[in-house]
């Protein structure tokens, strides 16, 4: 009740003071309960309890202009991020009626603050606060999934335990959480999700009538428990009795992913039927396969009309610009590639221009900077076309576009040969010396702007000590980047053996600058890097006081170590490969999971005194990575 809404008059100004008095009084005791704030970091949050539903204040007492801030709402075993947006340090957020647990990050100076390793993680309370069931649950389970993201410091198997207890004993969150939460307890540790699978099992088994969906659950279940002959048995019973099923067109799809034979592929795919409404990702996979094979053969009529099937935008934009550069590179078809490319452009801007197809693993923004990437790099592909096709001044205007969004080299070298071409000289030289100031170098690069360089001052002899000054200012710039991004945390300890057998443990190397380089030979980028590790390998071999370690993971299966083997040989790479374990009680790789590895190729950089100071993930160039590596030698060196 607010004091303007009070039909009062001042006849009785005793009683007036009276009421107000009282309405005050409730006014504080009201602020006492459910305004009390906490803060995280430099953030402020208006509220203690959060009740889903709840819209919530928070206030920034930090002091960069450039801070970030996204948070995840749980719904059970899912969650979905979305972005914070900051006014004059002021935001809002309203928290979904479905939510059952927050996880708040804060990026400032261009770290995550991981709250001393604690993360923000927030459970969720009823109107009695009171924490809601799913709330814990909901927590552990994105803690195991997405807290070695944020640096969070756990322990895995108590966690696991937790919520494998709390989830089990629950039967309503045992159903809500369903079959995805079983088959994650597996992959985390075996045996418990054996125990998970057996109990469905036998449940299942009890149910004289099973329907289509029961069924698969005991094949997958049976299948997934080793016991290949009652898997196998069952596959043949739900396939004669559910030929069109959901189940049958998965079938079809794994045959026609192993399926070597065109003809036989394309009988597979005509005898799949949809299951599903809206975007079918098994059929826009088929349809990418069939329409890609008909581009190799040089049939666009085809290739038209199956890519023209897939109903995802997306998909078909990577299609159309996987198709183009590959043709392009072969300098083949280049009519019909311009029209393919610049229809991976439109689509792109039409997904640009439709909110709705934002997928739920990222935020607004995230989705936006996905799509400006996924243009800039099309462009780039259109502008070689372009360009080889004669139309120099639109190949420009592209080549910037994909510039600005890949400050990658490759794109570099064609926007400065475009420009050249175009006799563009003050520009070239004026933007290849930004690139080279900012570590974007080459020899190709280096080359056009001494050419550019040597168009617009003719009588100048001073190149190389203008690019020195140049290569010393990048040199500066990328050591102090490299300084503030380095950490100072505990390296797991681990013996593993090499391919010759022997046995390499991280504390006989202690004193030592070790690099630990994950990798998989399935892994484009991985292999991509490799000669620039060569480079490195060469320069620091003599080198006692630095250990570069290769550690396959991420694959298995009987010919693994002769498959890596080969690989090395084959390549003639001198490095020394190590053989990450597969860990007995689950699927993951033991030094992978232990240093908290998701993508490759990963570099750990572990100081002489034992501890990782450096890491690094992906790979963005040759020159680049030499540099990275060269500099963190030399840091360490002398620390």
């Amino acid at each position: 009740m607010f004091l303007s809404n009070l039909n009062l008059t001042m006849k009785n100004p005793i009683i007036y003071l009276a009421i107000l008095c009282t309405i005050l009084s409730c006014k504080k005791d009201e602020k006492e309960v459910v305004l009390k704030k906490q803060t995280l970091g430099h953030f402020t949050l208006s509220k203690d309890k959060i009740q889903p539903g709840d819209t919530l204040q928070i206030s920034y007492n930090g002091e960069d202009s450039d801070m970030s801030a996204i948070y995840y709402y749980m719904v059970n075993n899912t969650y979905f991020p979305e972005d914070i947006e900051f006014k004059e340090k002021e935001s809002q957020i309203i928290v979904p009626d479905s939510a059952t647990g927050l996880a708040f990050n804060f990026k400032e100076n261009g770290q995550y603050d991981s709250n001393n390793k604690k993360g923000y993680l927030l459970p969720l309370y009823t109107k009695d606060g009171e924490m809601l069931p799913a709330s814990q649950p909901s927590l552990y389970y994105y803690t195991l999934n997405e807290g070695k993201n944020y640096d969070i410091e756990f322990e895995k198997e108590s966690i696991l335990d937790s919520l494998n207890k709390a989830v089990s004993t629950n039967s309503e969150l045992k159903e809500l959480w369903g079959d995805n939460y079983i088959y994650f307890i597996y992959r985390q540790d075996k045996e418990a999700g054996k125990t998970l699978m057996e109990d469905e099992v036998i449940a299942l088994n009890a149910n004289e009538d099973l329907t289509e969906d029961d069924a698969i659950r005991l094949y997958g279940f049976k299948n997934a428990l080793g016991e290949k002959e009652y898997a196998d048995s069952l596959k043949t019973v739900i396939l004669e009795k559910y030929p069109n099923g959901s189940f049958a067109n998965r079938q079809i799809v794994m045959e026609f992913s192993r399926e070597k034979d065109f003809n036989k592929k394309l009988e597979l795919y005509n005898s799949y039927q949809s299951p599903v409404e809206g975007e079918d990702n098994m059929k826009n996979y088929m349809l990418s396969q069939i329409a890609n094979y008909y581009a190799g053969q040089g049939d666009f009529e085809n290739f038209k009309e199956y890519a023209q099937q897939m109903d995802s935008n997306s998909s078909k934009a990577s299609l159309f610009n996987s198709v183009a550069w590959d043709n392009a590179e072969k300098g083949q078809y280049l009519e019909e590639m311009s029209v393919i490319s610049k229809q991976s452009l439109d689509l792109i801007k039409e997904l640009e221009n439709d909110p709705d197809n934002k997928p739920n693993y990222l935020t607004t923004s995230q989705h936006k900077k996905n799509l400006e990437r996924n243009y800039g790099m099309y462009a780039d592909t259109y502008a070689y076309i372009l360009y080889k096709t004669g139309n120099l001044k639109e190949a420009l205007e592209y080549q910037k576009v994909a510039f600005e969004q890949y400050e990658d080299v490759e794109i570099a070298e064609r926007y400065l040969e475009y420009l050249v071409e175009d006799n563009q000289y003050e520009k070239t030289e004026k933007e290849a010396s930004s690139m080279i100031e900012n570590s974007i170098s080459s020899d190709k690069i280096i080359n056009l702007y001494e050419t550019a360089y040597k168009e617009t001052k003719p009588n100048d002899t001073n190149f190389s000590e203008t690019l020195s000054k140049l290569e010393k200012i990048a040199f500066d710039k990328e050591t102090e980047d490299i300084r503030n991004k380095m950490v100072d945390k505990s390296a797991y300890d681990f013996t593993l053996k090499d391919m010759s057998g022997k046995e390499v443990s991280l504390a006989s190397l202690k004193g030592k600058t070790v690099v630990l380089d994950f990798w998989a030979t399935w892994c484009g980028p991985c292999k991509a890097s490799f000669p620039g590790m060569q480079q490195v390998v060469d320069k620091y071999k003599d080198d006692e006081n630095i250990e570069i370690l290769f550690i396959d993971t991420f694959e298995n299966g009987p010919k693994r170590e002769q498959q890596v083997a080969e690989f090395i040989k084959n390549n003639k790479y001198t490095f020394h490969v190590l053989f990450d374990k597969s860990e007995e009680k689950s699927n993951g790789f033991e030094v992978a999971e232990a240093y908290g590895v998701t993508g490759i190729p990963t570099k750990i950089i572990i100081g002489p005194d034992g501890k990782i100071k450096y890491e690094q993930v992906g790979f963005s160039g040759t020159e680049k990575l030499v540099q990275e590596l060269e500099i963190l030698f030399e840091i360490l060196k002398n620390s």
